[in-house]
């Protein structure tokens, strides 16, 4: 679940990977994103206690990495405030 936020709705809709997205796919994203805001929301606050804890390696080959559902709440906030949400 945390790194779908991260890459998958966070990441698509700021378009961290810089695509060039036909106009109509952008409006698309952020509709999309503004529709599901709120079961975002409410997964990254769900899971805000593991925070810090070491993301399980199976998941990320050898890479170790923490979950940041906190960073996550505040960029799912930041963003549907950009959207006027």
């Amino acid at each position: 679940m945390h790194e779908t936020l991260r890459v998958a709705v966070v990441g698509m809709v700021r378009n961290d990977a810089a695509l060039t997205l036909p106009i109509a796919f952008e409006h698309l994203v952020q509709e999309e994103f503004m529709r599901n805001i709120e079961f975002y929301d409410l997964r990254a606050s769900q899971k805000a206690a593991l925070t810090g804890n070491v993301i399980d390696p199976l998941f990320l080959s050898a890479v170790q990495s923490l979950f940041k559902y906190s960073d996550l709440l505040q960029e799912l906030l930041d963003l549907k405030k950009q959207m006027g949400g």
